[in-house]
Order: C-alpha cells, then structure tokens, then sequence
C-alpha cells in the first residue's frame, strides 16, 4: 500500500504563473470516457505526452469547492513537484487519468472526488470536513515530462559529480596533513598510534568492544565526541548498524589501542549521508578510536 502517491524531488524548478480560469461551473467541463471532469485551458497536440511509468513535473494547484478554498499550491514548496503516473486505481476519474490527457506545456481544470481522491489516491483519510459529494478543482500546468530511465541517469550524473567532489576533499586533506601512505584494500586509511600499540589479541568480528571516539569532517569541523559526553560506545564488532569502515578499522586495533580513522563516504553514510549526526551525503570521516575494551 502506498502512504503517498508524490514523489517530490529536491531539485530547483521554475516555476509558470498561470490562469485556468475559476472552474466552478458544471457545465464547462467535457466529461472523458473514464468518467473525468475536465477543461482543457492550453493544448499542445504537438508536443509529448504524458504515459504510465512518466515522471511528471507541474504546476498545480487545487481547491475545495464547497467553500472555494485553496488546499494546495504548488509554487508555495520551494522546490519542484513531481509525481509518477500509474495505472488509475478506481473508476469514475481520477488523478492519473486527467494526467494521461496532458502533452507538455498543456494546462486544465479537472474534478475530482474528494473522499475518493484522499483515500484511494494519496493514501490518508480525507478531512472530516469532506462531504460525500464534496469535489476537488485542481489546476494544473504540465512542465515536463521525464522517463524513470531520464531520471536515474541524472541522479548518476549528480552521484558520480559528488564523488569527483569528495574525492578531491579527500586528497587536499591527506595531502595538507602529509599522509603519503596507501589506502588498505577497502579503500579506507588506517593509522595506528605507535605510543597506543595496546595489548593481547586483535579485535575480531564477534567480540564485543567498548571504544571512545572522536569524529570529524576533511575541513576539521567535529561532529561527535564520547569523551565530551563521556558515554563510550560498544557494540558487537561487525554489527551492520555500524559503518563498514569502523567494523574494517577496528578489527585491525588491540585493546589499549588508538588508531585514526579516514573512511570514504562508500565504506560510511554514502549518498544519503545520516541526519543524527548532521552528516551529509558523500561525506568522508575521519574518527580518532580508542578502543578500552574488548571481550571474546
């Protein structure tokens, strides 16, 4: 079950100023052989349209029409509303169906149910103020129109360019802090403190270990601190709740030892970064680990 049929991407848009006209009079719309209520303002018959499995981005806002009010305007978000078109998921009109009639830069004014388009297309119960013949207007400009294939192939390009991005960080640092070493076969750097060497066995997946630490970003700036808070961590070593780089690093630590830490943002939070410690995406760590404990 779907809890939301938007699929909003944080991308800028521009968006167009519009005038569809009011809509409230019955007898201008055309009714679409699905059972949609619909005005056509602007028509592009030229341009393409709109399929099942687009990607569509719009303009859109919408009304309900038992007081006149606005519900929703798209240009008040900050950023570009874009839905997936699917099969339509109940008779008598729907959202999609009025989308599937749309070629790029077209414009309309269709009606909807309001019950209906709450509960059986965004997925939430409608407000309780609906009533059972309670219609929803929305107006609505196509902007574009993209492929799910157009879409993956830009997020890879916006990937690939953040990568560029961190790997470049990630070399002015080891360059500025003289590290001329290499990285291990991970893909991460370990560095030992020769004055912290520690005592016994080496860590091993399974045991459990109690580690203080410290971590901070390529430019310096700390994000997290056992000692300030003076709450050591422990965790089962290999627990993938843990990043990869921490359970690759410490495995190479003894008790008693300190060790740094410069883990690629492939072997820590990756693309999606981790909002608990304020960590943005494709951002390589640097952790200063001791670790004061381990237990077979």
């Amino acid at each position: 079950m779907r809890k939301s049929f938007f699929y909003i991407i944080t991308a800028a848009a521009a968006f167009v100023l519009y005038s569809c006209g009011s809509g409230k009079d019955k007898s201008d719309y055309d009714i679409h052989e699905s059972g949609l209520e619909y005005k056509m303002i602007t028509e592009n018959k030229d341009a393409k349209k709109v399929k099942q499995g687009d990607i569509v981005e719009l303009d859109v806002k919408w009304y309900l029409e038992d007081n006149d009010s606005l519900m929703f305007d798209s240009r008040e978000i900050g950023r570009a509303f874009k839905d997936m078109v699917r099969k339509p998921n109940y008779e008598g009109g729907t959202w999609d169906d009025a989308l599937m009639l749309l070629h790029e830069g077209d414009s309309m004014v269709f009606r909807l149910n309001a019950i209906e388009f709450y509960n059986k297309k965004r997925g939430i119960n409608a407000p309780k103020n609906f009533k059972e013949t309670s219609k929803i207007r929305f107006h609505v400009k196509l902007l574009e129109i993209q492929s799910f294939q157009q879409i993956e192939e830009e997020q890879n390009l916006i990937n690939n360019s953040n990568k560029e991005i961190e790997k470049k960080l990630l070399n002015d640092y080891l360059r500025k802090a003289n590290i001329n070493m290499e990285p291990t076969s991970e893909g991460m750097f370990f560095i030992p403190d020769k004055n912290h060497p520690g005592k016994g066995d080496f860590a091993k997946s399974g045991d459990s270990v109690t580690v203080h630490f410290v971590g901070y970003f390529v430019d310096g700036r700390p994000f997290a601190n056992s000692y300030e808070k003076k709450s050591p961590f422990k965790y089962k070593l290999g627990d993938k709740s843990v990043i990869e780089g921490w359970n690759i690093g410490i495995q190479k630590m003894k008790k008693g030892s300190i060790s740094t830490l410069i883990i690629p943002s492939d072997l820590a939070y990756g693309k999606d970064g981790d909002k608990t410690f304020n960590i943005p995406p494709f951002a390589t760590l640097i952790f200063e680990i001791e670790l004061i404990d381990l237990k077979k």
